[in-house]
């Protein structure tokens, strides 16, 4: 196969891709959504018929229910029917006139096709057949005999020959209205032609409509439009794919290579089996009259497409030379750009521009890149000087401190004491410590400051004991502690007080640090709290990791426990300043 080279001819595959790929699923789409459509409606339509044939299987066998139950209104009737012994003479003769009266007149409120036979417990037989009506000699001993051995209260026999028409026997148990016992047998003839007139469907769509088949366990008692019996295999496919196996009313089976939509309903008043099926070649070929027209309607259309890509790809294909050419350029490191003067002021045009603006970032970028990674290299340089011989200068103070014991200066002691303890908290690996831990810290530093200030500086603190083995970022208060005292109590000539409040409600734990020191401007409050409300990108913009102060806690607070949590500044010139935070009562977490 010959190798496209060209752009145009790959800009014109990939055109003729784009339409070819969306109207093929598109057909694709709308085949497989007709074919379930189709078959939506065949298959509700054959369980409509399936339903309404039902219901005329289940009224037939309730007028049986009907004859068999009506000689429990007349108490004479019952009577006889009811009498253990053999009858004779004019007994006999007079029971014979009553039960024929009786079943003439049962008869004549129904349809004439029902034949009608009483068999009492002594075997006595009424019926409105000829005078010389035999139960003995007839097909009706054998279906009473059957019914009999079934023990059912009502059977159903096979088709059967009766009195040269087809038709079937309804067998009942006749109990009796007042013992509830049974007295006897009812027995209705219904020939198969005027069941097949029950079950007729009228003013049905011929397109939609199904063949219909009723079995019973033992045969085929009715097929629709034909009386013929199908062939052997027909039934036994039908009988191995649907009776025998328990599926959904709905299925689709082969039989003899040939695939047939089927409903099936059982009638439970007869126990027989309803089934509807229709060829999936007929089912098919209604859908494909849909296909055909849809194909039809959308050929123009894509045949449009084809011709408007191919304008297209020609219109595009000169500006596309230029990209490639300049983008060549850049693949070789040169940062050249499109000439301004070629640019048309089209899509094409604006993608050029944009490739111009792109190649200018790109330069850009990697300018700026280079300045921020001698940036990241300064800064971690910076980071490793601060930690050069921590453990020596903590060793250096736990010296001094016991050289303050010795020679008796206890000021010196202390100081090299509380600076030695503050260092070993600093060097912790754990960035979460307890609130009772952070408060050690902040004693070392008041122990330190108190010396330096004497008698001008006063601490209080308010905590609440249930807080004190919470978890909690360390070096939070600390920090605020030591702003209150350099820049609110250093300036004021008479020294004051430091007050810290830690309290517990509803799951949070609110801080609180107050001075009564020489307090901000409103102008210097102001900004402070504008650069509170700086993101932390803009914090680590600024290249300065040195600063403890409220910037440095704010942005930790967020950082660590969310957005929504920050500190917040108030103030009065000469009079306070406090600054306060919460935070949520979580299971210690650890930084990475």
């Amino acid at each position: 196969m010959k190798r496209i080279r060209t752009l145009g001819q790959r800009l014109g595959m990939v055109y003729i891709g784009l339409i070819i790929i969306p109207f093929t699923a598109l057909f694709l789409f709308f085949s497989l959504r007709t074919l379930g459509d189709v078959r939506n409606t065949f298959n509700n339509f054959m369980e409509q018929n399936n339903l309404y044939v039902n219901q005329q299987l289940n009224q037939v066998v309730e007028e049986v229910h009907k004859f068999a139950s009506l000689q429990m209104l007349d108490s004479h009737i019952e009577d006889i029917i009811a009498k253990k012994r053999r009858q004779y003479g004019m007994e006999y003769i007079q029971d014979v006139r009553d039960m024929n009266g009786f079943i003439r007149s049962i008869t004549s409120l129904k349809t004439p096709y029902y034949n009608v036979v009483y068999v009492g417990v002594n075997g006595e037989y009424y019926s409105n057949r000829s005078p010389d009506f035999d139960l003995s000699k007839d097909v009706y001993y054998q279906v009473l005999e059957s019914h009999k051995i079934s023990g059912k209260t009502i059977s159903i026999s096979p088709i059967v020959e009766l009195y040269g028409t087809k038709s079937i026997i309804f067998t009942r148990n006749l109990m009796n209205s007042s013992t509830l016992k049974q007295e006897g047998y009812c027995m209705v003839s219904l020939s198969m032609d005027e069941l097949y007139s029950y079950l007729t469907l009228e003013n049905v769509d011929e397109r939609l409509e199904g063949e219909l088949m009723i079995f019973s366990d033992e045969e085929i008692i009715y097929r629709a439009g034909s009386n013929e019996v199908p062939n052997e295999d027909f039934f036994k496919a039908i009988n191995t794919q649907l009776l025998n196996t328990d599926l959904n009313n709905t299925k689709t089976i082969t039989i003899n290579k040939e695939r047939f939509l089927t409903v099936r309903q059982r009638n439970d008043a007869t126990g027989w089996w309803i089934i509807q099926y229709k060829p999936m070649l007929l089912i098919n070929r209604f859908m494909l009259s849909s296909v055909f027209v849809y194909v039809w309607t959308m050929l123009p259309l894509f045949i449009a497409f084809i011709v408007i890509a191919g304008y297209i790809s020609r219109k595009v294909l000169k500006p596309i030379k230029l990209m490639r050419v300049a983008m060549r350029q850049l693949k070789n490191g040169k940062f050249e750009t499109i000439d301004e003067n070629v640019i048309q002021d089209d899509e094409m045009g604006y993608l050029m521009k944009s490739y111009n603006n792109t190649v200018r970032k790109l330069e850009k970028n990697i300018h700026d890149r280079y300045i921020a990674e001698l940036s990241e290299k300064k800064a971690q340089l910076k980071m490793l000087e601060s930690q050069v011989n921590p453990h020596f200068l903590y060793n250096s103070l736990n010296t001094i401190s016991s050289i303050g014991e010795i020679h008796d200066v206890r000021e010196v002691s202390l100081i090299a004491g509380s600076l030695s303890e503050m260092l070993r908290f600093n060097l912790q690996e754990s960035s979460v410590v307890t609130i009772r831990e952070e408060l050690t810290q902040i004693e070392n530093y008041l122990t330190i400051q108190q010396i330096r200030f004497k008698d001008k500086l006063t601490f209080v603190k308010h905590i609440d004991e249930k807080t004190l083995c919470m978890p909690i970022l360390k070096f939070l208060i600390q920090p605020l502690i030591e702003n209150a005292i350099y820049h609110g109590l250093e300036k004021k000539p008479i020294g004051g007080t430091v007050r810290l409040t830690i309290q517990w409600r509803k799951e949070t734990i609110y801080v609180h640090v107050k001075d009564d020191g020489v307090g901000i401007t409103a102008d210097g409050l102001k900004t402070i709290q504008q650069s509170l409300v700086k993101t932390s990108k803009d914090y680590l913009n600024r290249g300065d990791y040195t600063s403890i102060g409220l910037e440095n806690v704010n942005f930790r607070l967020k950082d660590f426990y969310g957005s929504q949590y920050s500190l917040h500044i108030n103030s009065r010139e000469g009079v306070f300043t406090e600054v306060f935070f919460s935070i949520p009562h979580t299971e210690q977490k650890v930084l990475q």
